[in-house]
Order: structure tokens, then sequence, then C-alpha cells
């Protein structure tokens, strides 16, 4: 027969026991959590902060974008895309439109950039550069990317940044997050 101390010290036991079951458990969900999360941040999105004015007007500084990081898997980057690249020798990512695709030739003369010989109509350059480029032809594997304020932007026309390899192309811009007043597609129509 069990006195009341054994019944107590019982149920002091089976409940240390079924809270560090229930400890145990909140670890092994949050493990799994953080692994879904760290997978979903590496290889299908992230969020990045615009840091500087090299693609005024489009993205203001400080703008919170949402781009997806699959793109790259797939060769999906186009002509017009705003994208997350990595800058040889240089860390953090860097927010630009891809200009050039493998093949292309890009030149900038008199304020106008030139694809293939054909002058671009950028409606989203307000500030175009005051230096003549090129003419550059873009190799297989590499992207040529520019700022939309072409005036101050450091992108491929420098050299040291040069055309972006394949490999350091991180993603593709989708949305404005943040602020909210300029939340939606940084896309024009």
């Amino acid at each position: 027969m069990q006195t009341e101390v054994q019944k107590n010290q019982e149920q002091k036991e089976k409940q240390k026991k079924s809270m560090g079951a229930e400890i145990l458990d909140w670890v092994k969900t949050l493990a799994v959590a953080l692994a879904i999360a760290l997978v979903l941040r590496t290889f299908v999105f992230t969020l990045i902060r615009v840091d500087g004015t090299s693609m005024l007007e489009t993205l203001q500084n400080n703008d919170i974008l949402f781009a997806t990081r699959f793109d790259r898997f797939f060769d999906s980057f186009d002509r017009g895309d705003i994208v997350i690249c990595n800058y040889p020798n240089v860390k953090g990512y860097r927010v630009k439109r891809v200009i050039g695709l493998p093949g292309d030739t890009i030149e900038v003369r008199g304020g106008v950039t030139y694809l293939n010989g054909e002058a671009q109509e950028e409606s989203y350059v307000v500030y175009p550069p005051r230096t003549d480029y090129g003419p550059y032809t873009v190799q297989e594997g590499e992207y040529f990317v520019m700022g939309d304020n072409r005036f101050v932007s450091k992108d491929s026309r420098s050299t040291d940044v040069g055309a972006i390899a394949k490999r350091e192309m991180a993603g593709k811009v989708r949305l404005i997050l943040f602020p909210f007043a300029n939340m939606g597609s940084p896309y024009q129509d």
C-alpha cells in the first residue's frame, strides 16, 4: 500500500516527465520550423533592402523588396528584369536591372543605351549616364546589369564589376513590400 507521500512523489515525477516531453516537442517543432525557413530563404525567396540611389526613380533608398531565388536555377532572367546579384570581391547584394543577355552587344553613347546597335527606349531611366561605354559583347554565362540611375550607378560598365556571372545572380525582384505607399510591382506597365 502506497503512502500519501509516495503518491505525491509519483505524481511529481509524472509531471516532470510530461513537462520534459512537452519541452522536447517544442524544441523539435522549432527546429523543423527553422529548417523550413532556411530552405525557403535559401532556395525560394528572400527580402532585401535597397541601399543607395542607383535604382532611382524605380526604387528608393530603404525600400524593402521581395525577390524570388529559384529563378537562378531555371535561366529565367530576361532583359528588363530587376535582379539581386553579387559583385566580385564585394560583400552583400546589389539591386540592378538586366540590360544584356549572353551574346548581346551593349554600348552607351550620348546618354543613350544601345542594344545590338539599336537605341533603347528606357522610360525608367530618369538620370542618364554622362559617359560613353563600350561596345561590349556579353559572354556566355554572363548578364550585363545597370542601375536605372545611370548617372551614379556602379554596375557592369565599371571595370571592377563587369558583366555578372550567372552563379552570382541571386534572384529576381517581384514586389516592393515597404514602405506601404510604394507597395506593388517595380515594373512599369
